[in-house]
């Protein structure tokens, strides 16, 4: 369990989650290694055709064949890889590497895929209603992500960029200062807010940076052996 759990591919190696709230990290890990294969092929330029190719994929399979056949996936895989991958087309509309269209492709495409699948998988079981806590989950992720898009010509406040450095350390630790609790609803949300930010701040500078230099040296080292060699 502890190996499997080093990999990060627990999740699909069907083996148990040490941390459940870190079951996110499979699919970051995942999008990694498509986004490195994709540059390795020399085909990256083509991620709108490939996430659209997963969206419609993830319509098949966690939609159409659950409620056709009476198979059953787990809802979420293809369509949350699918997910990440409209963040990359709406970059490169960002960047002017795509229409605008196309990104209106994906949103309208990648919207309906969100609500669709869960819904379609609650048929299948009997019951839609139990997939309400993910479909409200994904409503809350685009609503955000497309406030912050359609705010991104504002310039940021300090915090704001602050909030972002830290943002890793702050995913990592919310599990741990969560568990506090004073017994009154709003001063939870205070306590466990300034408890996060004091936490994410020291895991940053003590733990993420250090990683990261650690990281860039092991990279000159290999692109200085690699010369040599």
């Amino acid at each position: 369990m502890i190996l499997g759990n080093l990999t990060m591919f627990q999740l699909f190696m069907g083996i148990p989650h040490i941390r459940g709230d870190y079951w996110t990290l499979a699919f970051e890990m995942l999008f990694y290694i498509i986004m490195s294969a994709l540059f390795a092929l020399k085909v990256h330029r083509y991620t709108f055709q490939f996430t659209l190719g997963l969206i419609v994929l993830s319509f098949f399979v966690e939609a159409i064949l659950p409620l056709t056949t009476g198979m059953q996936f787990p809802v979420g895989i293809l369509s949350f890889v699918a997910l990440m991958f409209m963040g990359t087309t709406l970059y490169r509309v960002y960047n002017d590497e795509l229409s605008a269209r196309a990104g209106v492709a994906v949103v309208v495409l990648g919207f309906m895929m969100l609500f669709v699948t869960p819904i379609a998988k609650g048929i299948g079981e009997g019951g839609a209603w139990q997939y309400l806590n993910l479909i409200s989950a994904r409503l809350v992720a685009v609503g955000v992500f497309s406030a912050a898009f359609l705010m991104r010509s504002q310039h940021p406040s300090r915090f704001m960029l602050y909030l972002g450095m830290i943002s890793y350390s702050f995913y990592l630790m919310q599990a741990d200062v969560l568990i506090i609790d004073v017994h009154n609803a709003l001063l939870n949300v205070l306590v466990c807010a300034m408890t996060l930010l004091v936490v994410a701040t020291a895991t940053y500078y003590w733990i993420e940076l250090p990683g990261i230099a650690l990281g860039r040296r092991l990279q000159r080292w290999r692109a200085t052996y690699w010369v040599r060699e």
